[in-house]
């Protein structure tokens, strides 16, 4: 009589015998078998590493705050200088509260280097001037928020005495740069 195959050397031949099955199949279709390496984010379709001077850290920040008084038909001048490595934005802000009769119209004026930057007139009580640096500018220099009260109608009432001189007004300067010492 021939031997009888032991039960549990079937199952061991049995298992040896399915994971090579496999392996065979798994090279077939082009698998590794190793671990993969770990994709950089640059070898990714859509993704993109902003370049280092992309990734500072900016700050913005009031960097002026005057006050004063501007006669009317008269213009006064803030002197200012933005000093940091890099700056990317300039905000200023002129408000007043008309005093007398009815609205007394402001002009605002934003120079640099003697260059002007932005320019606007109003009576509403504010005038904003923004200014961004294109790609690759820097903001910084030397720069001048001249303030002129174009009128400063003041007749109240019968009485045909102009009783408005001028205004008073509020100057206020923010910048956004990098700060001192930022990679």
């Amino acid at each position: 009589m021939p031997p009888v195959p032991d039960p549990i050397f079937m199952r061991n031949d049995l298992k040896v015998v399915t994971i090579f099955m496999v392996v065979i199949l798994l090279i077939s279709m082009g698998l590794e078998l190793r671990p993969r390496d770990i994709p950089k984010p640059e070898d990714i379709q859509g993704t993109t590493n902003p370049p280092h001077n992309q990734t500072q850290d900016l700050v913005t920040a009031e960097v002026l705050s005057r006050s004063g008084y501007t006669n009317e038909g008269q213009s006064s001048q803030e002197k200012f200088g933005l000093g940091y490595p890099l700056v990317t934005a300039v905000k200023v802000e002129l408000k007043w509260t008309d005093d007398y009769g009815s609205n007394d119209v402001f002009k605002l004026e934003l120079s640099r280097d003697d260059a002007v930057l932005g320019q606007d007139q109003g009576s509403t009580g504010t005038i904003t001037i923004e200014v961004k640096a294109g790609t690759g500018e820097n903001l910084a220099g030397n720069f001048t928020a001249t303030i002129t009260c174009v009128s400063a109608p003041g007749v109240v009432g019968p009485s045909p005495i102009d009783r408005d001189k001028g205004n008073s007004w509020d100057l206020t300067v923010s910048a956004t740069y990098q700060e001192a010492g930022s990679p």
